[in-house]
């Protein structure tokens, strides 16, 4: 679950940039594009039930209202003015986006060096079989299986079986396996 969204904050993250340099290029459609990629960042998030949902929608709020000649300084016009409230609202919600991305790294980085540690202990007794290297989710589920065999990594098996969703268990281990097939053909 964590895997998908983080993938969906970098795809974000990724149009964010090119809201940047839209900005930057002074692009007519950089206020209207900006408020769809909150819009679809708001509904991506609010469909995953992530709190970040409703600070996204309040910057978009904020650059809405932005419109309303009681919100703006005297003398500024409509669409300058929004188009800075847009600009402000693209940096705090690519921040925050940033952050949320950071804790998952941080709880994927602690989770994958659990996992290629059982991975050790396991290929220690027993080398992992990996019968497709395009490592599908069935090869990885049995990959997964065989690693929880021996009685040195049991434990720490099941701690990782429970402490993570399935799906980012086998994004997880997709990597470490990925890794240790790289080492192998270097070696």
């Amino acid at each position: 679950m964590q895997a998908f969204l983080r993938e969906k904050l970098v795809d974000s993250l990724v149009r964010c940039g090119k809201l940047v340099d839209a900005f930057q290029a002074k692009e007519v459609s950089f206020l209207p594009d900006t408020l769809s990629w909150l819009k679809d960042l708001e509904d991506t998030l609010s469909r995953l039930r992530h709190s970040l949902a409703g600070a996204i929608a309040s910057e978009r709020k904020r650059v809405v209202a932005s419109g309303e000649k009681a919100n703006r300084p005297k003398g500024v016009s409509k669409s300058k003015y929004q188009v800075q409230e847009a600009a402000v609202a693209l940096g705090i919600a690519e921040e925050r986006l940033r952050e949320v991305v950071v804790q998952i790294d941080s709880k994927f980085d602690g989770w994958r060096e659990q996992i290629a540690q059982l991975a050790a202990i396991a290929s220690q007794f027993e080398p992992i079989e990996i019968s497709n290297p395009n490592l599908p989710e069935s090869e990885l589920r049995k990959i997964w299986q065989q690693m929880g065999k021996r009685e040195e990594g049991r434990s720490m098996h099941q701690y990782l079986s429970a402490s993570m969703p399935r799906s980012d268990l086998m994004y997880l281990l997709r990597d470490v396996v990925a890794n240790l097939l790289a080492n192998r053909t270097q070696s």
